[in-house]
């Protein structure tokens, strides 16, 4: 079951592969996948490929909490 789609064959940015990376946790949760999905959610915010006018930082910095939270499970 995939929760989100990808569009593109290969991952270029950090946005894509943190996509990839949820998909892969909505099909085996795991605390170390957790860990790596706050990593990228953390390149998200300070990269260059963020761009402000797509996505709120707020969504960023509650997503981050959230899978924050979920590495302390």
């Amino acid at each position: 079951m995939k929760c989100i789609d990808i569009t593109q064959q290969y991952a270029t940015t950090s946005e894509q592969w943190l996509t990839i990376l949820l998909n892969t946790y909505c099909d085996a949760p795991s605390q170390g996948l957790a860990k790596t999905i706050v990593h990228y959610i953390e390149k998200v915010i300070i990269s260059v490929d963020y761009l402000p006018e797509t996505t709120s930082v707020c969504d960023y910095h509650t997503m981050h909490r959230f899978w924050s939270w979920q590495c302390r499970r």
